[in-house]
């Protein structure tokens, strides 16, 4: 991609995460939107549109965008976390579940450190309830 595309996909994003600070969320969703139809695997677009639905409470939406994402980057922690919480937040407790198993298996032991522990208590936590 050349360089002037690169300051319009970077001023787009930014335009659209200043609608969704504000509270414009429809706007900033479709801006993002637009931008996937260009960029399909933009990480960043797809992260702020998943939660701009999540914000919303549109859970679905959200798991739909996730899910994306971490077709994209499978083994990026606030991706996995993103669509683990969109999961959760729909009683698809099973679904979460493995969303945890899959990112630790492709996730950077290191790079990804607190997100594996992060994940590991919340496991732990699940195995005290029981």
């Amino acid at each position: 991609m050349n360089t002037k595309m690169n300051v319009n996909v970077e001023k787009a994003i930014q335009h659209a995460k200043d609608l969704s600070q504000s509270g414009n969320e429809a706007e900033a969703r479709i801006i993002l939107n637009d931008l996937l139809q260009i960029e399909p695997d933009n990480v960043s677009a797809l992260l702020i549109l998943g939660g701009s639905y999540f914000c919303e409470g549109l859970y679905g939406e959200a798991e739909a965008v996730f899910y994306n994402l971490v077709g994209v980057a499978p083994g990026f922690g606030q991706a996995s976390v993103a669509l683990f919480n969109a999961l959760w937040k729909q009683d698809k407790q099973e679904n979460a579940l493995r969303e945890i198993k899959r990112f630790t298996t492709v996730a950077d032991k290191v790079e990804e450190k607190q997100t594996i522990q992060d994940y590991q208590s919340i496991i732990k936590q699940l195995d005290d309830q029981l």
